[in-house]
């Protein structure tokens, strides 16, 4: 009885298999240490239960995690995409800006010479002499 004990108290629930729970002191022991083997098993499967439910959570705290980082990561991306979108818009935008100017000085000094050659002793319009 006392190496049962012993051994269930080091954690070995096979130490009271052997024993018989009976009428006396010594069946009341052996009772006693099947009760306490059980309640050892329980609280054994309740740790387990309870870590494994921990792992579980902590599992899902990563993925949620892992799951927002991306989120973050595809939303910077859009918003650089968007950025680089607008920017070549400002590009493009300047440059027909800067053509269509280009266009009008063109077309003025063309309107300018037309005016010059039109007129045999001033120009009508900046009325230079000819």
């Amino acid at each position: 009885m006392t190496q049962a004990t012993a051994r269930l108290a080091a954690g070995d629930t096979g130490a009271v298999d052997g024993l018989r729970p009976g009428a006396g002191e010594i069946g009341a022991l052996a009772g006693a240490l099947t009760v306490f083997r059980d309640a050892l098993n329980d609280r054994t499967r309740r740790m387990r239960e309870d870590m494994d439910r921990a792992e579980a959570a902590a599992a899902a705290e990563r993925a949620a995690q892992q799951a927002a980082l991306a989120a973050a990561e595809a939303e910077r991306d859009r918003d650089r995409q968007e950025q680089a979108r607008q920017e070549a818009e400002r590009q493009e935008r300047r440059r027909l800006r800067d053509a269509a100017e280009a266009e009008r000085a063109a077309q003025l000094q063309e309107q300018q010479a037309w005016w010059c050659r039109g007129w045999p002793r001033r120009c009508g319009r900046c009325r230079r002499a000819i």
